[in-house]
């Protein structure tokens, strides 16, 4: 058994304190078929599982368009969760500097989703986006990996699901 970190790496200069949350989430993408899907999980700062989703997404582009969807996804989840302040902790580079940039200029279906996830972001009273190493991006990684095989969202609550409960 291997261990994933819940909370970012301390070189990461991540100030968590005892009341923040932190949600990884990925995307999973099929380049054949363009399906792509979405996986997040919501923790306390020292790790315990609080809640998670998995779900598919409309048809995409690219990798980079299914990560802005699934962004997109996590954020509005969160927002439905009644929840004003959390730490985003995602596997793309990409996508965490053009959400942490004051104008990302990307003239496509990412830039609409990208504006939509930074228009949500600006209803919350903290949110940050950080980069974390794929390797601690597995929880999120397998729910949205299974989701291409469901036909409907899919939420727990308390308790983990059990293709990632031993990841905690």
């Amino acid at each position: 058994m291997h261990s994933v970190p819940a909370a970012p790496h301390a070189n990461d200069h991540i100030a968590l304190n005892a009341d923040s949350l932190c949600c990884q989430f990925d995307a999973s993408f099929n380049h054949h078929t363009m399906a792509a899907a979405v996986g997040a999980v919501l923790m306390t700062h020292s790790g315990v599982f609080l809640a998670a989703f998995a779900s598919r997404l409309p048809a995409c582009f690219s990798p980079l368009m299914a990560e802005s969807l699934a962004c997109k996804e996590v954020l509005s989840w969160l927002k439905d969760r009644g929840l004003d302040s959390v730490h985003l902790f995602t596997d793309c580079s990409v996508l965490r500097s053009l959400l942490n940039s004051e104008h990302s200029h990307v003239y496509s279906y990412v830039g609409f989703s990208l504006e939509a996830s930074k228009a949500i972001m600006s209803t919350f009273h903290s949110v940050s986006v950080h980069y974390i190493p794929r390797s601690s991006n597995a929880r999120a990684h397998i729910l949205a990996s299974i989701s291409f095989d469901q036909e409907d969202q899919m939420y727990w609550e308390v308790i983990p699901p059990n293709s990632i409960a031993h990841l905690f």
